[in-house]
């Protein structure tokens, strides 16, 4: 399973954004994604399991904007 990976934030961080990103892109539920924006503020490590690797890394500039660190992780980087 590849995942998103949610391990950081910046300052000046859009919670709001955020979570309607992962609402939009990831077709979360704006609890589930408030839960995720809560724990990472919290400093918490978020991992989102996804299928589409486009999707994934279309998701991860627009979360790097709102000022969220993360990362993807593959099957491959996974498995070695």
């Amino acid at each position: 399973m590849n995942t998103i990976i949610l391990k950081g934030w910046r300052e000046g961080l859009d919670k709001v954004a955020l979570s309607l990103l992962q609402v939009s892109a990831l077709k979360l539920s704006l609890n589930e994604a408030k839960k995720n924006v809560d724990a990472l503020l919290e400093n918490e490590v978020i991992k989102i399991p996804f299928a589409d690797l486009p999707t994934a890394q279309a998701f991860l500039q627009k979360a790097h904007i709102l000022g969220a660190d993360c990362e993807i992780a593959t099957e491959e980087l996974i498995s070695v």
